[in-house]
């Protein structure tokens, strides 16, 4: 019935094309006797190619087509479903890899309270703090305000503060106070109690493998389904974003160029389009003036 249908709409398409044409070239139809008979009977095909043309789209519309037309599951040229060696070669290389890490997501069930974990919105500064500026003097967006208490209980060899605040900004800057108390509700575009406050954020212990481009170097062979199934045996669970772990660059390209970042540790991570990365000196001595925004 699909290929039915599609041949009704191919016959009705031709039928128009064909009344279209002897109605520009009506001197020339003249002159041969059959084509003026089918252009005196123009009203009459034409209604039954509109009519072929309604039944066949809706027949196109109705029924699915046969299983050559269903769409790709994987990218071209790579199996359909994960090979067992593979998976097992993945799994052997990556799980001596395993980082732990903090993920992070952002709810918003929980209220927005003065000074707590969130993504967006205006950030709570210290009293007296000067808020900042992009250089013709309009406001620095904030990205996330993390209050360091709420990572505390999931960091146990203190790679992060456990006290204080750290503001990631747009373009890279990252601010950080040693105090949670005495801050300020900024509101720096005046939008006054119509203002976005942010979407409160919550932590949980997690671990992270490397990422595709990097395993495909130890296991060249290695498809999208073998690495996923390997995360997966792993007991990997997707997160919206995460502190510490590895880059996870969106293509080759992008890996390539941040492989000469590998001397510098994730300072967080959205996991799709950027990453603040920092030197480990500089993150144990908490000086986060040196922190860089790359884009994956």
């Amino acid at each position: 019935m699909y290929w039915t249908c599609l041949v009704l709409l191919g016959l009705a398409v031709v039928v128009w094309i064909c009344l279209l044409v002897t109605a520009l070239a009506w001197g020339w139809v003249q002159t041969v006797p059959w084509l003026a008979v089918v252009h005196r009977y123009h009203y009459v095909l034409m209604g039954v190619s509109l009519l072929m043309a309604v039944v066949g789209l809706m027949g196109l519309t109705a029924l699915r087509p046969e299983s050559s037309f269903e769409p790709t599951r994987f990218a071209p040229g790579e199996p359909e479903r994960p090979e067992p060696e593979r998976v097992a070669r993945l799994v052997e290389w990556l799980g001596p890899r395993r980082k732990p890490c903090i993920a992070y997501g952002d709810d918003r069930k929980l209220p927005v309270t003065l000074g707590c974990s969130k993504e967006g919105g205006t950030p709570d500064l210290p009293a007296g703090r000067r808020y900042p500026l992009h250089d013709d003097g309009s406001p620095l967006g904030l990205l996330f305000q993390l209050r360091c208490s709420d990572l505390a209980p999931l960091d146990p060899d203190g790679r992060y503060p456990h006290c204080g605040m750290i503001y990631f900004f747009e373009g890279g800057l990252v601010l950080f106070s040693e105090r949670e108390d005495n801050l300020v509700a900024t509101d720096p575009l005046g939008g006054g109690k119509r203002r976005w406050l942010g979407d409160a954020m919550e932590f949980m212990e997690a671990d992270d493998y490397p990422d595709f481009f990097l395993a495909r170097r130890a296991v060249p062979d290695a498809t999208w389904a073998d690495y996923q199934e390997a995360l997966c045996q792993l007991g990997y669970t997707v997160r919206f974003g995460q502190l510490g772990g590895y880059l996870h660059p969106e293509n080759e390209e992008a890996f390539e160029r941040l492989t000469d970042l590998d001397d510098l540790e994730v300072l967080l991570s959205d996991n799709d389009e950027y990453a603040y990365l920092i030197s480990p000196d500089d993150l144990r001595l908490r000086s986060f003036a040196n922190a860089c925004l790359e884009w994956s």
